[in-house]
């Protein structure tokens, strides 16, 4: 879409529209049948994209069609981790030695804390593969976390030993 710059005599200057002015003489831009055919169905075609029917009294609907179609690319776009997710405490309800399957379609971010742990190993599975491990040969008095992504679809658990669990949070 452009001006109409290769119609003879359509009168634009510096290549854009302008209307008449009698003080000076100057002729108003002629509007030609092709130029708003062609900006009118352009502007068509953003709303049937978007599924709207025109309405010759509304003067947002292009802006309306691109919103639309805009929200809509968005919605089927692939979301990154954390995106439109919050932190969620599963303390009550995560048993460690128990296997849980990430059912929410999107990957998930894992977190257990453990606070002041005493001597022994812990180690957080994803799909039987271990992506966090601890191993503590003396007592200490600071709180650890084991940290993991866990895809959708995917198994995770927690093997922790004697050692308890005082956090265990979930991106989700």
């Amino acid at each position: 879409m452009d001006f109409p710059k290769s119609v003879p005599g359509v009168g634009l200057v510096a290549g854009r529209y302008v209307d008449e002015n009698q003080a000076t003489g100057q002729p108003g831009t002629l509007i030609t049948a092709q130029a708003m055919n062609a900006l009118t169905d352009e502007i068509l075609a953003v709303l049937a994209e978007a599924g709207m029917a025109p309405d010759e009294q509304a003067n947002d609907q292009l802006r309306d069609a691109i919103k639309t179609i805009v929200e809509k690319e968005l919605e089927g776009r692939q979301k990154s981790l954390g995106d439109g997710q919050t932190w969620q405490n599963v303390t009550a309800s995560r048993v460690p030695g128990t296997t849980y399957t990430n059912t929410t379609g999107r990957a998930i971010f894992v977190r257990v804390v453990f606070a002041s742990p005493w001597p022994g190993s812990r180690t957080l599975y994803v799909d039987g593969a271990a992506v966090d491990t601890q191993r503590i040969d003396s007592a200490i008095t600071s709180s650890m976390a084991l940290l993991a992504i866990v895809p959708a679809g995917s198994t995770y658990s927690l093997i922790a030993g004697s050692t308890g669990v005082s956090m265990w949070m979930e991106l989700r």
